[in-house]
């Protein structure tokens, strides 16, 4: 049976990955780090050589249904460590409906905010717009809604 150089070569570079892939991750991050302006000016640079292409690109493949989904399912899991399963298990849970004041997602022309604590980043419930504004206006202060919600109910008699 003939040498085969190349399924040696690559058992080879498999086995050497395999015993040094610690050391790699620690320098392709410090490699990362050390030009990420490098990197982000190229990137830069390119777009802009590129703008009509790339806007193109952007228009042509957000066009796409599935497209959407998965963006909205990354976005769900970069900005509050959330799937789109469990976004949709909340929006059950909650029958499409804000969790403070019911309105329901038919009556809105967007979808439900996710609400989360911005120091702990938890998540909490679904809310609409203007309740997750009140939310943030309010630096999540439950003192300060309290003292709001004092006020309101005093005017009110």
């Amino acid at each position: 049976m003939p040498f085969d150089k190349k399924a040696y070569m690559k058992e080879y570079h498999k086995k050497w990955y395999e015993e040094n892939k610690e050391r790699l991750k620690v320098r392709m991050k410090e490699n990362r780090a050390q030009n990420l302006d490098r990197d982000k000016k190229r990137s830069r640079d390119w777009y802009w050589d590129n703008r009509e292409l790339s806007i193109e690109r952007v228009k042509r493949n957000s066009a796409i249904p599935e497209n959407k989904l998965k963006k909205r399912g990354q976005t769900l899991k970069y900005n509050y460590g959330i799937s789109l399963d469990d976004y949709e298990e909340m929006f059950i849970s909650q029958n499409g409906r804000c969790a403070i004041c019911e309105i329901h997602q038919d009556d809105l022309s967007y979808r439900l905010h996710v609400d989360h604590n911005h120091t702990t980043g938890k998540v909490r419930k679904l809310l609409c717009s203007k309740c997750n504004m009140a939310i943030g206006l309010l630096d999540e202060n439950p003192k300060l809604i309290a003292t709001i919600q004092k006020a309101i109910s005093q005017t009110k008699a």
